[in-house]
């Protein structure tokens, strides 16, 4: 049960395996053994205006965030949205989201859109300010592969990119807006983020850092959902012992 949200039968996953694909809002009933790393994590959301959340591909930062985080957040009361951005002149920001069952709609509800049916929203940067200054009640913005910023800002868009940094940064040091910031990127593009953001040191003094799980870790990533007692929904156990072990050593190409 997560507060303030209506969840039935189809808000849990049908399969208890991801395989190399991340984990989803769905899938939190089945995401174990990061419960520490999700409250640490929650923690420095409500103690800082913004958090930097970086470490290398398929370490399992979209996992955590989506399956670990966004569902915690909102049991503490925070409304969440998950945004993207595009090298698009009047589009640059894209509202990414949450569905609460396999796939949308329903959605997690946003207090940027209203809109019951869209999967994604673009706005322009002024009018997604606009839409953020109507916002009442705690809200977690959460930027998702804002790698994104550098790979594909490049030639004209780079002033573009500029300018949502310079939003960034005015959002930040908004004293009107109950917001919290986590932008989310791979871990070498923490320098240029790092450097992007240097007129908000103590938002780039807010760091956590994401390891690649362990293959004991990982084993147990795999092994939990077919455990009882581990949600609204018990997974009989499709994998042998040994197809886990196997599993958990090609983490390299799995998303925990």
């Amino acid at each position: 049960m997560i507060a303030g949200l209506s969840l039935g039968p189809a808000s849990v996953p049908v399969e208890p395996y991801r395989g190399a694909e991340e984990f989803r809002f769905v899938d939190r009933f089945i995401f174990h053994e990061r419960s520490e790393q999700t409250r640490v994590l929650l923690q420095k959301v409500l103690v800082s205006r913004g958090v930097l959340v970086y470490g290398d591909s398929g370490s399992g930062k979209s996992s955590l965030v989506n399956a670990g985080l966004i569902p915690a957040a909102i049991d503490r009361g925070f409304a969440v949205d998950r945004v993207l951005v595009q090298p698009v002149l009047g589009s640059e920001i894209v509202l990414d989201r949450i569905p609460i069952g396999e796939e949308g709609p329903p959605f997690v509800p946003s207090s940027i859109s209203d809109d019951a049916d869209a999967r994604r929203v673009a706005f322009s940067i002024d009018r997604f300010v606009g839409k953020l200054r109507e916002i009442a009640k705690p809200h977690l913005l959460i930027f998702d592969q804002f790698e994104e910023i550098f790979t594909r800002f490049s030639g004209p868009g780079s002033q573009l990119r500029g300018q949502i940094f310079e939003m960034l940064l005015r959002l930040f040091y908004s004293k009107s807006l109950p917001l919290n910031l986590l932008l989310v990127f791979r871990e070498e593009y923490f320098a240029k983020a790092v450097d992007s953001l240097a007129l908000a040191p103590d938002w780039i003094n807010q760091l956590f850092w994401l390891r690649p799980p362990s293959k004991n870790l990982a084993e147990k990533l795999i092994r939990a959902p077919f455990d009882t007692g581990n949600g609204p929904v018990t997974y009989r156990q499709k994998f042998s012992d040994e197809t886990i072990r196997t599993l958990a050593v090609q983490t390299g190409r799995a998303r925990f």
